[in-house]
């Protein structure tokens, strides 16, 4: 995958992770791709009982699981400093799983099959937005539990952003916390010029 979509200009490239099963798979099938969210993609995804596998299994289906940049395997950066956490987007996502589709039905023949993306919680919002933005590129999307409001306060997702912290540097998200309370001392007692000089802010 290209790492900034938006620049031509970046050489760049990285690694993107997927899975695939075809087993159910019957020529002229629809391709069902799952978009990773927030965490690794799992070979579970592809266990019984599941209902993507269901209507795979009942429709023919081709599928793909593709794991989101930056999480599990596919680091698309040496590391995740403020500098390169820039290529960290819903937007950059977005585009990883256009070129990603794209790309399978290139190879292996599939433009005239149909398209479903799926997703849960964030990646259910992903499969959302991608058939509002791809609709030439995907027939549907199923998005299971996926946030539909913007929440200002999103308390809950930070738990998520913690336990990814974690999995990347054990120990992190208590050394954020920490950065987060002294700032917030900072804030307090009306520090702002050592602010703007530790954070060169404008």
């Amino acid at each position: 995958q290209k790492l900034d979509h938006f620049n031509p200009a970046d050489p760049n490239y990285f690694q993107q992770l997927y899975m695939i099963k075809s087993v159910f798979y019957k020529t002229g099938g629809p391709i069902f791709v799952m978009l990773g969210g927030e965490g690794p993609i799992d070979e579970r995804f592809f266990a019984p009982k599941r209902d993507i596998l269901f209507n795979a299994q009942k429709y023919g289906a081709m599928l793909y699981q593709l794991e989101h940049r930056y999480y599990g395997q596919t680091h698309p950066t040496p590391d995740a400093s403020t500098a390169n956490l820039r290529f960290l987007s819903s937007e950059q996502a977005l585009e990883d799983a256009a070129n990603f589709i794209q790309t399978m039905q290139a190879q292996n023949g599939f433009q005239s099959n149909k398209v479903i993306v799926f997703g849960g919680s964030y990646s259910g919002a992903l499969a959302n937005w991608f058939r509002l933005k791809y609709p030439h590129v995907a027939d549907g999307a199923v998005g299971s539990s996926a946030p539909v409001w913007a929440t200002v306060d999103f308390y809950q997702y930070l738990e998520v952003v913690r336990n990814s912290l974690d999995m990347i540097s054990p120990g992190c998200s208590s050394i954020v916390q920490t950065a987060f309370s002294q700032l917030d001392t900072m804030v307090q007692s009306n520090m702002v010029q050592s602010i703007n000089a530790t954070f060169n802010l404008c």
